[in-house]
């Protein structure tokens, strides 16, 4: 992807704005401004990142993410060109995964209502004998 280069994927739109390049004493790190959009319609601002840490060899990511109840959709930078002035993103989307969420909250609220002792209200015996006694006055004993 090239600066202000859109691309469309699964129906959304990315857009990579720019890419801040940024160094401390002990990382040099590149952010990508990237937005992402549907339908036209800029639902959020994305900002993965890519940190090179002095003691280790390898770069690190930082992954941003979009999520709905409908979805997640999470974009990683995988690498930048030599002169930096474009990037390659590692883009998932997961569908429906707040459903997957509000499953667990069902088994879970089940599970306590399981659990939970329901509560009768058990007849003494005086009670019971009262009962009895009044039924055979009735005539509606045995």
């Amino acid at each position: 992807m090239l600066k202000v280069e859109k691309n469309e994927v699964a129906g959304y739109e990315f857009t990579l704005n720019e890419l801040a390049f940024s160094e401390n004493e002990s990382s040099k790190s590149v952010t990508a401004v990237t937005t992402f959009t549907k339908n036209g319609k800029s639902i959020s601002q994305l900002e993965p990142a890519l940190f090179l840490y002095r003691n280790q060899p390898k770069p690190s990511a930082e992954v941003d993410l979009h999520m709905t109840i409908l979805g997640d959709v999470y974009l990683a930078l995988a690498s930048i060109t030599e002169d930096g002035s474009g990037a390659s993103f590692v883009l998932t989307i997961n569908p429906m995964i707040g459903f997957v969420w509000l499953g667990g909250l069902i088994v879970v609220l089940g599970t306590i209502l399981a659990i939970k002792p329901f509560r009768r209200k058990n007849k003494t015996q005086d009670e019971a004998h009262e009962e009895v006694e009044m039924d055979a006055a009735l005539g509606r004993g045995e």
